[in-house]
């Protein structure tokens, strides 16, 4: 929620509370001449008493808005230039952004001429509006805030709880794109891929519901974003494991030296036109419907009842778990890794879910599947050191292969053999989504 003061060019203020995140939010607005008025019966509707009587101001915004409302492929746009700053506690962040609102017409026109924009300028759709900006002049982390999991019943639709679901995963992508494009650093590279893994979960999850071309174009353009931002991922990983103070010299310089060029890699992935595109087409993929399968199966999984659609996604997904899931002990790294990633799917789907079962069952499971994919990632994580320590000098990397990686190796494979024993336990009971 945001509450603002704002003064319009006739001198009125206007008091305005604003709610939700994304494309759709509520917003209530009323005259206030006699200045910032907490106990306004729609704030008290929302608004605890003792937290309003603690709300102060906490920035001030000056922005210079150019507006034109047109015709465009047949709807009615309203489209605002807002350039300004926003300043609170002798520090300051400017403010450049294009508003567009739809008045009339179809929703597809105004992704239309969003995509239109971008090739004039390098525009990239922004769900950090004036408040979140004032926000991180307070508390720089503020742009880390994920959107609300969106709440559904038994009795809602799967196709609304897909539309929910994804809106709130893009919601997460893009602010998590722009922490990282801002901020940079490790944390928030993971967490970008980690909105990003998410999103692709989803359609994995609900891919019986929706168009395979489309689809399978998003599940596209999130490869690559993964695709592009794997080194520089890796390479963290990797100093979180082997910090640069614990190495030679040597390696630790050309080690710093990859990581700068591996983020600097992503950072422009994030810069690109592909990556603005991507934004915008998967928000239009969203909010028109285009997402949605026509064939006579899809039709009818879009209007049958919650639990039982999530039911029959989660035992397939524990279903493929169980058929490679059997020896963990004796793969090989990548068979493991894929075992991993089933791992990962079934729980994010779970998480997705768990409201329609069980909270004890459900709480259970997805803390031995989140134990069971840290154990396997940390796996991963040595064999990828291994792999990326081949490209340096060998005289560097003696100690790690000599003394470092050889005892974390060693660590592992005794946690492995606990870890075998949890998976088979945990495919050996019934699952929470089964009662």
């Amino acid at each position: 929620m945001s509450l603002r003061l704002r003064q319009d060019h006739g001198a009125r203020q206007i008091q305005t509370l604003k709610c939700g995140m994304g494309l759709k939010r509520k917003e209530f607005e009323w005259p206030a001449p006699d200045g910032l008025d907490l106990g306004h019966a729609d704030l008290r509707a929302v608004i605890r008493s003792a937290l309003r009587k603690r709300l102060a101001p906490a920035f001030t915004v000056s922005i210079h808005r150019r507006q034109r409302t047109f015709l465009y492929h047949g709807a009615i746009i309203e489209l605002a230039l807002d350039e300004g700053e926003v300043h609170s506690r002798n520090r300051t962040r400017r403010i450049c952004e294009v508003e567009l609102e739809l008045k009339s017409g179809s929703p597809s026109a105004l992704f239309d001429l969003a995509s239109d924009l971008s090739r004039v300028a390098p525009l990239r759709l922004s769900f950090l509006g004036k408040a979140s900006q004032g926000q991180i002049l307070l508390q720089p982390d503020a742009v880390h805030a994920p959107a609300p999991r969106p709440e559904f019943t038994r009795d809602t639709h799967p196709g609304l709880a897909f539309q929910a679901l994804t809106r709130e995963a893009h919601i997460n992508l893009a602010l998590q794109a722009e922490s990282y494009s801002e901020f940079g650093g490790p944390r928030d590279l993971h967490a970008l891929r980690v909105s990003a893994r998410r999103l692709k979960s989803l359609l994995t999850t609900f891919r019986s519901l929706m168009d395979k071309p489309g689809a399978d174009r998003v599940r596209g353009h999130l490869s690559w974003l993964l695709q592009v931002t794997a080194d520089a991922r890796n390479l963290d990983v990797l100093l979180l494991a082997y910090p640069l103070d614990q190495v030679p010299e040597a390696l630790a310089r050309a080690l710093k030296a990859r990581v700068d060029t591996a983020h600097a890699k992503a950072q422009a992935g994030l810069a690109s036109g592909r990556f603005r595109d991507l934004l915008l087409e998967i928000a239009a993929w969203i909010e028109t419907g285009a997402w949605q399968g026509r064939d006579p199966r899809a039709i009818r999984r879009h209007s049958e009842r919650i639990r039982h659609f999530a039911r029959r996604a989660l035992q397939k997904s524990w279903q493929a778990l169980a058929r490679c899931g059997d020896d963990l002990e004796s793969m090989e790294p990548a068979d493991r890794h894929q075992v991993r990633l089933r791992i990962k799917r079934l729980r994010y789907g779970l998480e997705v879910f768990a409201p329609l079962f069980s909270v004890q069952d459900t709480a259970a499971c997805l803390k031995t599947l989140k134990s069971i994919q840290t154990d396997l990632g940390d796996l991963n994580d040595l064999a990828t050191a291994r792999d990326l320590l081949q490209d340096f000098e060998p005289g560097t990397t003696a100690p790690l292969f000599s003394q470092l990686i050889p005892a974390r190796s060693r660590t592992l494979k005794r946690r492995l053999v606990t870890t075998a024993r949890t998976l088979k336990r945990l495919l050996a009971a019934p699952p929470p989504w089964s009662t």
